[in-house]
């Protein structure tokens, strides 16, 4: 099958049109409109089998790609290769479904099936974890980790245990609040992780570990933690690192109530004369009836 790539990324098509070889697939990049163009019209719609075309292309030479190939009776199946809209895992879906959307019956049935088949290998190359990364706009966000974030995960339980003499059974609790933190947890879940059972005596006996927990966690010096109740029967840990949090936490309400007190002024309204409105009347366009 015959693909056409128009792009600005060309060293990334090209990779991608080396992997649709191996599906036995010819795939050729174009960098410049009038060539793409030339191209498209010299090969005709029953060579080409797919138009791929750059997103960022799309408010100039592309704005509305299927009323122009409609227009010009050239029906040939066209995706933006990296539109954002197709999210990850479900590209030859969405591709799949403009296409049958906007050709509508135009597209054959024939043509339709082979389509669908393209779009899987095609949306297979492009997920790849060593393509994916390179190709522009539809790049996973990748989880962002402040520096506070960075010290929490670099935070030593090791030597947070040895520094506070912590028992085998208490430590195990702890770490496993260390792991979870910032998740709610209940107090059966605690309890079946610490003795796989859940009872009385073993919610009597989390009771008395969570009080020893917070006692040795209040003395640490290098951070805040602290084993907050949440509800009936649950619990959120919380930790974080005060010399690293950032100092314009201010909501925009305590930013603008603090600039209004700083610089507010001592101006007040006062009440004048109806002489002064007389005399300056063409100011204060009065009714005669106020006058």
């Amino acid at each position: 099958m015959l693909l056409l790539f128009y792009t600005r990324e060309r060293k990334i098509c090209e990779e991608i049109c080396s992997r649709l070889k191996d599906y036995k697939h010819l795939a050729f990049v174009y960098t410049d409109f009038k060539d793409f163009n030339d191209a498209i019209h010299d090969l005709g719609p029953e060579k080409i089998d797919l138009l791929c075309v750059d997103y960022r292309l799309s408010e100039y030479e592309y704005s509305k790609p299927f009323e122009s190939l409609i227009a010009q009776n050239f029906i040939v199946p066209f995706i933006f290769y990296n539109s954002p809209y197709a999210l990850y895992g479900e590209r030859a879906a969405y591709w799949s479904y403009l296409n049958k959307k906007k050709f509508g019956d135009l597209l054959h049935a024939k043509v339709s099936d082979k389509m669908v088949f393209l779009l899987s290998q095609l949306e297979t190359i492009i997920d790849s974890p060593d393509i994916l990364p390179y190709i522009s706009l539809i790049c996973p966000p990748k989880d962002f980790i402040s520096k506070e974030e960075s010290a929490i995960q670099k935070f030593d339980l090791e030597d947070f245990r040895f520094k506070h003499k912590i028992q085998n059974s208490k430590y195990k609790l702890f770490s496993y609040f260390f792991k979870n933190r910032e998740k709610v947890i209940s107090a059966k879940e605690l309890c079946l992780y610490m003795w796989g059972q859940y009872s009385e005596q073993k919610l009597e006996s989390l009771y008395s570990y969570i009080s020893i927990l917070r006692k040795i966690i209040s003395k640490e010096s290098t951070c805040l933690m602290d084993i907050e109740r949440v509800g009936r029967e649950c619990y959120i840990f919380k930790i974080s690192v005060p010399a690293l949090k950032s100092k314009d936490e201010k909501s925009a309400v305590d930013f603008f109530t603090f600039t209004q007190k700083s610089t507010r002024s001592n101006f007040t309204f006062s009440k004048v004369s109806r002489g002064y409105l007389r005399e300056h009347q063409r100011y204060f366009p009065l009714e005669d009836s106020e006058m």
